[in-house]
Formats: structure tokens, C-alpha cells, sequence
């Protein structure tokens, strides 16, 4: 009780209990801090100390034994799992677990009353969160919050010092060894008695601080496990530790479930895609933008294997309507969604078995409308195998042979051909591919340059008036026009 008075108030408490101790069958019990009360009482007085107060009014001391640490231990962690009980069991690690506990929050945990305080805070703030974050990370932080709060405010005022890689990114440009002066100044701010455990605790919470304090890194791979896992270094899950409840625009951990559900089903995954297309959140992007990024994370180990060829299928089908000018070039690591479909593509086929992956390709592109991402994904192959002067991968690296890579190609060029069909102003017409320059050359390379020239040259022709395209498309057709006659010095 009287660790929660002021001194002034334990010392009204104690005039009480002298004034009325004398009242006959009359036994007071009064349960206390010896070393905080007798501190509050040495200013009752200047003529005897605190602890000779105590002595005059209290007749039978007792002390109290020490709480048992185990006992301790088992109360808190009876009372974490009623409280994390429908958590889904992914996103608890227990080794994380044991690294943030044992020489972090363990060092906070030394009465039973540290122990009702974290437990009653959770129940009130992991309710609101739950499923949006990762457990062991939340009970960290309140445990932060609850024992150390200048350093929970430190960390929550203070985003792109502690959340990311260790390296810049495109949302924060700084490295970690930038914020080497603030992390040492705060830290130097927090008493000698917890600092050690303030020190690994926060390590183990945010890799970052592993650059700046140790010698570990941690890059885009790791970003994106960190979001998988709902991870409170990741910069898209930090804030909602702190406002506790997503972000506008935020995509759940629930929601992306639900569209993972979808992917066994590449005509209703892909009228999903075009629907988050047409969503746009608060700063101006889509909602695909961000959902894409999500499936990113996914990618590697999660997806399951039996839904390759149908998310294949829908991305070359709609993967060209995904692309927005809203999402290019800003924020989730410089990546616009033409970058992000076709990545998602390259991470899922090779999980495929090589005779497979040939098979998925093919239908997929025979099958897709996407001309811009089947071009993409075809150029990705064949940088693989040394295309456009780049150093070709080992035979066994390679996601195609040589010879599926020459069928795919031509199976591109004729996608492309099949575009070129189309009238000037037609919003089928391959003028009106993104970046349908890129795809020109790429046309040349697989299908023959003459091809290639007799349509640029057919649509300068149509177009009789600048303003029925725009400048960029007018001024890519002149140059392929103007470079191909320079090759033939005409």
C-alpha cells in the first residue's frame, strides 16, 4: 500500500494509526515497505530517525519472505496464456520468446504486484490488436511501457531510429550506424540497474539496434519476414503497437488470409486483384499496391505450392491493370506494381519442379492478356541465361532450358503481335502497354526487326494529330524509327 502514497500521505497514515492505536481489543495489521515508509518518515521528525519511528508504533514486526522467482514465473505466464489463448500459433516463436523474456522482461518481473500490473494492461490493450501483431513483441512493449515508460516513449516517438533494416531504404535513407549518438544518449538515460536488460531488450525487438550496438545486419529479407510476422521492427506493423489498431489502409493480418483463400482460383483471385486496384487508401495509392507487397512476404514459404499455377494465370491475366499510376515510384522499397507482379512471379515458379515450371509459363502466357508483365517475366528468363549482355546463371540455376526459353519468347512476341493488331486508338492497341517502348525492343529481339518496323511506321502515319497520343508514345515511336534507320544508314 504505502509504495503507492506519497510521502506526505504515509506520513498522515502513520499520525492516524499513533493517534487511535490505544482503543482496547483493538489489533492494527499494517503491511508495508519497511525501506519506503521508514524514508517517508524521517521528515516526520528531526529528532529521531524513520526507522526509530516505526519502532515505537509497530509491536510485532514480521518479514515478509522474498516471492519465489518460479512462482512468480508460473503466475505471469498462467495468466499470459488466458490471455493469448486465441492467438494463431504462427506467430508466436518460442525462441524469440525466450531471448526477449530471460534477459529482458524477466529483469522487471520481481513482485506479485509487477506482475498484475503488466497482466492487467495487456488485458485491456492486446484485445484491441489481437491477430494485427506479434504476441511476443506486444508483451514486450507493454512490459516497456509498464516498468521502463521513458524508453516506451522513446521508441514510439521515434520510428525510423528504431523500425527497418539496418540499411537505407527507400521510406528512410538513413543507416543504423547514423543513429549511434541517439540510441547511446537515451540508453545513457536509463538507471545502471536496468540498463543491461533495457539494452538486450531492445536489441532483440529490433534488429537495427544490432548494427549499432553489435555487429549484425539485417536487409529487405528480413523486412519482409518481419511484416509476415507482424513484428514491431517492421516499418508497415510498427505504429499499430502504439495507436493500437491498424493504420488507415493497413491491410490485417485477417484480410490477407481471407485472400490467400482466393488463390487456389485464378479467375475469382484475379477479379480481387482488380477490385483492391480500384480501392484507393488515404495517401493517394491503391489497396493492390500494399496487398501485393503482403503476398511478397508469403511468397517463399507460405503460398502452397498447389496455387502457383492459378496466381500465375491471374497475374498474366489482369497483372497490366494492376499497374497505377498512383503507385509508382513511392514508399514498400521503390517498387512500383509492375515491379511487384512480376516479382511475385519470379519468387513462385521456381518452388515449382523444373518440368513444371515450363508447363505454368506456357499456359500461363498462351492463356494472359497482361502484355507488359509477360514480356517482363519472359525478359526475366532470359537474363538468366545471359540476355542483354548480363552474365548468364550455372545450367542448374536457370529457371527454363534453352529451348522452353525460345518457345516462350515466341509465344511472347506473338502476345505482342497480337496488340499491335489493334487501331492506334484502340485502348487494346499496344501503344497503350505500360512502358510499351521496352516492349518494342523486346518485340525486335523475339520476333524480327521488320516486324517490328513496318507497325512503328504504319502508326506514325495514322497519326495524324499529336494529340491522339501523348508526347511520350509520339516520341518513343521516332526514335525506334529514327534508330533502326540509322542501323541501315538511310
Amino acid at each position: 500500500m504505502a509504495e503507492a502514497l506519497s510521502p506526505e500521505e504515509i506520513r498522515l497514515l502513520f499520525r492516524v494509526v499513533k493517534a487511535v492505536a490505544d482503543f482496547p481489543n483493538v489489533t492494527y495489521l499494517l503491511a508495508f515497505d519497511q525501506e519506503v515508509v521508514s524514508k517517508a518518515l524521517t521528515g516526520e521528525t528531526q529528532i529521531i530517525s524513520g526507522q526509530s519511528y516505526l519502532e515505537k508504533i509497530i509491536q510485532v514486526p514480521f518479514e515478509l519472505p522474498l516471492p519465489d522467482e518460479v512462482a512468480l514465473r508460473n503466475l505471469l505466464f498462467e495468466k499470459l496464456d488466458a490471455i493469448l489463448q486465441d492467438t494463431p500459433e504462427e506467430l508466436f516463436d518460442s525462441d524469440h520468446w525466450s531471448d526477449v523474456y530471460w534477459e529482458g522482461i524477466d529483469h522487471f518481473i520481481k513482485t506479485p504486484r509487477d506482475v498484475v500490473r503488466l497482466i492487467n494492461s495487456l488485458i485491456v490493450t492486446y484485445a484491441t490488436v489481437k491477430g494485427d501483431v506479434n504476441p511476443v513483441d506486444f508483451v514486450a512493449i507493454e512490459a516497456l511501457r509498464i516498468h521502463c515508460s521513458p524508453v516506451y516513449h522513446v521508441i514510439r516517438s521515434n520510428k525510423e531510429a528504431f523500425a527497418g533494416p539496418s540499411g537505407p531504404t527507400r521510406l528512410f535513407g538513413r543507416k543504423a550506424e547514423d543513429f549511434k549518438p541517439f540510441h547511446n544518449a537515451w540508453l545513457e538515460g536509463v538507471s545502471e540497474a536496468d540498463r543491461e536488460a533495457v539494452q538486450h531488450l531492445t536489441t532483440a525487438l529490433f534488429p537495427k539496434l544490432g548494427a549499432v550496438w553489435g555487429r549484425t545486419s539485417s536487409g529487405a529479407d528480413d523486412a519482409r519476414d518481419w511484416r509476415k510476422d507482424l513484428r514491431v521492427c517492421s516499418l508497415d506493423i510498427f505504429l499499430t503497437y502504439f495507436r493500437l489498431s491498424l493504420p488507415e489502409g493497413s491491410v490485417s493480418r485477417n484480410e490477407m488470409q481471407a485472400i490467400l483463400a482466393l488463390t487456389g482460383d485464378a479467375e475469382v483471385f484475379g477479379l480481387k486483384l482488380l477490385e483492391l486496384a480500384d480501392q484507393r487508401r488515404s495517401d493517394g495509392t491503391t489497396q493492390v499496391g500494399v496487398v501485393l507487397e503482403r503476398l511478397l512476404d508469403y511468397a517463399r514459404d507460405d503460398i502452397p505450392v498447389e496455387a502457383i499455377p492459378s496466381i500465375v494465370k491471374a497475374l498474366f491475366g489482369v497483372g497490366d491493370k494492376l499497374i497505377r499510376a498512383a503507385d509508382e515510384d513511392v514508399g514498400f522499397f521503390n517498387r512500383g506494381n509492375d515491379a511487384r507482379v512480376t516479382l511475385l512471379i519470379e519468387k513462385l515458379i521456381p518452388r515449382l519442379d523444373p518440368p513444371d515450371r515450363y508447363t505454368v509459363l506456357k499456359e500461363g502466357i498462351e492463356n494472359g492478356q497482361a502484355v507488359y508483365i509477360i514480356v517482363d517475366v519472359t525478359t526475366w528468363l532470359g537474363v538468366e541465361h545471359g540476355r542483354l549482355e548480363r552474365e548468364p546463371l550455372p545450367e542448374d540455376m536457370r529457371t527454363v532450358n534453352a529451348t522452353q526459353l525460345g518457345e516462350l519468347e515466341a509465344l511472347a512476341a506473338g502476345k505482342i503481335s497480337e496488340a499491335a493488331q489493334h487501331p492506334a486508338l484502340s485502348s487494346d492497341s499496344l501503344l497503350n502497354v505500360y512502358s510499351f517502348g521496352r516492349v518494342l525492343y523486346r518485340w525486335r529481339d523475339w520476333g524480327g526487326q521488320e516486324q517490328v518496323v513496318g507497325w512503328v511506321e504504319r502508326m506514325l502515319n495514322e497519326v495524324t494529330d499529336d494529340s491522339q497520343v501523348t508526347d511520350q508514345q509520339l516520341t518513343t515511336l521516332r526514335q525506334f524509327a529514327e534508330s533502326y534507320r540509322a542501323s541501315k544508314g538511310t
